[in-house]
């Protein structure tokens, strides 16, 4: 992976957890055990994230549950390089439409494309 994407994917898995933050938010109260306790799954959630590279994808995953994946090749016949695509499988993308780009817009939630 390039230093390119690897910004660009580094700028996505921080999109995925300020929305989780954003989640988390309605469940935060006043008392300190709760607000712990969501500390410490917000701190799984960010340590979760795996990357893994291949010629064609980039997959991105949560603690065993894959989020999306990357177009990561320029000789795709169907999508550009960059493109996001949800997850059909553990190892397989959705081919039907990209969910964005990730060197342009896009819009991903804590739970994946």
């Amino acid at each position: 992976m390039n230093s390119e994407m690897a910004n660009a994917v580094g700028n996505l898995i921080t999109t995925m957890i300020n929305d989780y933050v954003a989640f988390q938010a309605s469940s935060r109260k006043r008392d300190d055990i709760s607000n712990k306790i969501l500390d410490e799954q917000l701190q799984n959630y960010k340590d979760g994230f795996e990357i893994n590279t291949g010629s064609k994808y980039i997959k991105i995953s949560n603690r065993g549950s894959v989020k999306l994946f990357i177009i990561n090749n320029e000789n795709d016949a169907k999508f550009k390089y960059g493109d996001i695509l949800k997850a059909a499988s553990w190892a397989a993308p959705a081919r039907n439409f990209s969910r964005g780009n990730v060197f342009g817009e896009y819009k991903v939630r804590w739970t994946g494309a």
